[in-house]
């Protein structure tokens, strides 16, 4: 009986140019290039183990069994690795995963789940491949887990097959920039697939997808530069571009809740106070609020206080490493 093991952690993202839009379902091919950064100290820890010795595939996260399509994505991950490495299928997969932060809140979960869940299989069947490579493969579970894979400030670019959409790094945590973090749940559980097809659907979609490229270029200018402020200020109008976008798909999804509000009210006020603060909004109601490091004190505390919110302090996480410490 052959059996291969291995564990790995990997940071969840902020979109700051956000991904939004398919162009192939399968294998999550973007419609334009989007631009992240890993939130450090936030991470998804994931062990694999690989047998021709096992009954059934099977993925437990955060302590649930897991079934339908998210244990489907998982495979669709492994049966590619399964091809890359000429495993018949014999060979089955068990999964467990555990994040150290809220999961379905707008943190990126996705993204460092199927981050580590490629780089341990990765390291578990020993395969020679470098970063850029792994991020295609985690790409095919999570689309953003592609820069959650490569870390810091890094770029997904948009392409018409595997071979060529992959992520690869800017800048990595050389750059000032820390994200306070007002964790807000959701009231309803809403899936990212779904707010996906609502945007797509949208009549301002088009308009978006002309405006991205201006945008992209202008965030690469601010983070190779390290410029923190301008980073925050583009990373917020694209929050307000793409939330536009999904309010107006055909269900008019609002994905906001009156703490969301309350934290973008502070955070105005606070840039009327002369604190350079911008908020950056995913999928769900959760807020990144991005400033340079030497304002965090003033940031927590303006923040503190609003009910029905955990307020974090992240700095730029890096890319995706094996660990020694297994889960089984």
């Amino acid at each position: 009986m052959a059996r291969y093991k291995a564990s790995a952690v990997a940071n969840p993202i902020q979109g700051l140019i956000k991904y939004h839009g398919k162009i192939d379902e399968y294998l999550r091919l973007p419609s334009h290039n989007s631009i992240s950064v890993n939130v450090g100290g936030m991470y998804t820890h994931t062990t694999v183990e690989i047998s021709d010795g096992l009954e059934a595939n099977e993925a437990i996260i955060d302590g649930k069994k897991t079934s339908g399509e998210a244990l489907d994505r998982i495979l669709r991950v492994f049966n590619k690795f399964k091809e890359l490495a000429n495993l018949d299928d014999g060979y089955k997969i068990r999964v467990v995963s555990i994040n150290n932060f809220p999961s379905r809140v707008g943190l990126g979960s996705s993204a460092s789940g199927f981050a580590a869940l490629a780089y341990a299989i990765t390291k578990a069947l020993k395969l020679d491949l470098d970063l850029r490579e792994i991020s295609k493969m985690a790409r095919i579970g999570s689309g953003s887990a592609s820069r959650s894979v490569v870390g810091g400030f890094s770029e997904w670019v948009m392409a018409t097959t595997h071979e060529e959409s992959y992520a690869y790094r800017l800048a990595g945590d050389e750059i000032p920039l820390k994200m306070v973090v007002a964790v807000i749940p959701k009231v309803k559980d809403m899936p990212t697939t779904l707010a996906q097809v609502e945007t797509e659907k949208s009549p301002f979609y088009t308009a978006r997808l002309g405006y991205i490229p201006i945008m992209l270029r202008k965030m690469r200018d601010a983070i190779l530069s390290h410029d923190v402020e301008e980073i925050g200020r583009l990373a917020e109008i694209d929050t307000l571009n793409l939330h536009a976008v999904i309010m107006t798909g055909p269900s008019g999804i609002v994905m906001w809740r009156p703490e969301t509000i309350e934290v973008i009210r502070r955070v105005r006020r606070m840039r009327r106070e002369g604190i350079p603060a911008y908020f950056s909004i995913d999928t769900g109601a959760t807020v990144f609020v991005n400033v340079h490091e030497k304002y965090v004190e003033e940031v927590v505390e303006q923040l503190s206080g609003i009910r029905g919110t955990e307020i974090h302090v992240a700095g730029v996480g890096l890319e995706a490493k094996e660990v020694d410490n297994h889960l089984f």
